[in-house]
């Protein structure tokens, strides 16, 4: 249905629009993204808190949780994760493999940022603070985490 994603979701990495193509925007080579790391994906809205709602229920088949609505009504949605391999891991979330639940209900759309690191164990930990910050830093934004 036209019209009822804020973006739409497929201009995204989960339509017509390549990890590839996204991630040289952040690095100059990108080897540099087959590293540990953690990323921050802006994320599809769909218009009508109706529609959160069913596609939630349809895909767990339990209610809404109380983070649903307000990931909804921010003016914009996150979803930041650490990984082993930065490229795979966005590969995964835009081939809609082993993605995670928030992205099943706000599907990715651009990579908003990454930031590389000397390993997984750092990458993992930085997850938690990289999403604090930014829910910090962005008031009207909905910063979820794994």
């Amino acid at each position: 249905m036209k019209g009822t994603w804020e973006p739409d979701p497929d201009t995204g990495i989960t339509g017509t629009a390549y990890v590839t193509e996204q991630l040289e925007a952040f690095v100059d080579d990108l080897s540099a993204a087959h590293t540990p790391g953690v990323y921050a994906i802006k994320c599809s809205q769909p218009v009508g808190f109706e529609r959160v709602a069913r596609r939630f229920n349809d895909k767990y088949d339990k209610p809404a949780p109380d983070w649903l609505m307000e990931a909804w009504a921010c003016d914009a949605a996150l979803y930041v994760g650490g990984a082993d391999n930065i490229y795979e891991r966005l590969e995964q979330h835009a081939e809609k493999e082993q993605t995670a639940a928030f992205l099943e209900i706000f599907p990715a759309h651009s990579i908003y940022e990454i930031w590389p690191c000397e390993d997984t164990e750092e990458a993992f930990q930085r997850e938690s603070e990289i999403a604090i910050e930014l829910q910090n830093k962005l008031r009207m934004v909905y910063v979820h985490q794994r």
